[in-house]
């Protein structure tokens, strides 16, 4: 897993509490459309701090969760009562052949060898058995900067902030390298990926936009003292209140 994807454990507790959920409606399409019950028994891979693990638990008798940062672990297993947790990766998933009706993945896929997962995800899923990834697209990142779906959007001095921190971090050379993850799919042992999109929005306080943009790889993967820093330099500049545009999409495909 690259490095800047570790960088999430260092701000568990904070990513946890600030991310947006997933669209209820986006995991009640997945569960329609991969014929699950409440009785299925589910993985959800790269968990993380368990945001879409507890949704899961919510719907599903079993889940397990499987995350590689022991700090992000340790958050997803304290929050996550009666949820069973395990180190691994997506390329070598700690569970049994054909032992999960379906593999949900939030906002992660991009992180991993494709090809090594696809075949992963294929060998832990029973016949029929269904994927489901889920990505939250509040912002989006290009080869020297960023996009929010902010309104009002920030200041120009906060957003070049970000965008320095963004390409000094080696996210923009690393999005530069990152092909579509999707591509991963086009041979293999699943069917068709359908797409479907979720839209929503959530009202927040500028400290609290702040603290989400602050949860972003770039400057998770920062000093400590360096990321206090940035936070209050961008506390000085950001409005009282902004509105957050969601969309939850929405891959969903059956093992062939």
């Amino acid at each position: 897993m690259p490095e800047l994807a570790r960088s999430f454990g260092r701000i568990a507790s904070e990513y946890d509490g600030i991310r947006p959920d997933y669209a209820p409606e986006a995991l009640h399409r997945a569960e329609e459309a991969l014929c699950l019950t409440a009785s299925s028994r589910i993985a959800d891979l790269a968990a993380g701090s368990g945001k879409l693990t507890r949704a899961l638990a919510g719907r599903f008798a079993e889940v397990v969760a499987v995350e590689p940062d022991d700090e992000m672990r340790a958050v997803l297993a304290r929050r996550s009562a009666g949820v069973e947790v395990l180190a691994g990766t997506a390329e070598e998933i700690p569970l049994a052949d054909e032992s999960v009706d379906a593999v949900f993945v939030g906002d992660a896929f991009h992180w991993f060898d494709g090809e090594a997962a696809v075949a992963e995800l294929a060998r832990v899923l029973r016949p029929r058995g269904g994927l489901a990834l889920l990505w939250n697209h509040w912002w989006s990142d290009g080869d020297d900067g960023t996009t929010s779906s902010l309104d009002p959007p920030l200041p120009a001095e906060a957003q070049a902030l970000l965008d320095d921190i963004y390409v000094r971090s080696g996210r923009a050379a690393a999005r530069a390298e990152m092909a579509d993850p999707l591509v991963a799919f086009a041979r293999g042992p699943f069917e068709s990926i359908h797409e479907e999109e979720f839209a929503r929005s959530r009202r927040l306080s500028g400290s609290e936009v702040v603290d989400l943009y602050t949860t972003v790889s770039s400057v998770a993967s920062l000093p400590p003292r360096e990321r206090e820093e940035l936070k209050r330099a961008l506390l000085s500049l950001v409005g009282p209140s902004y509105l957050l545009e969601i969309a939850t999409v929405l891959h969903w495909a059956r093992r062939a």
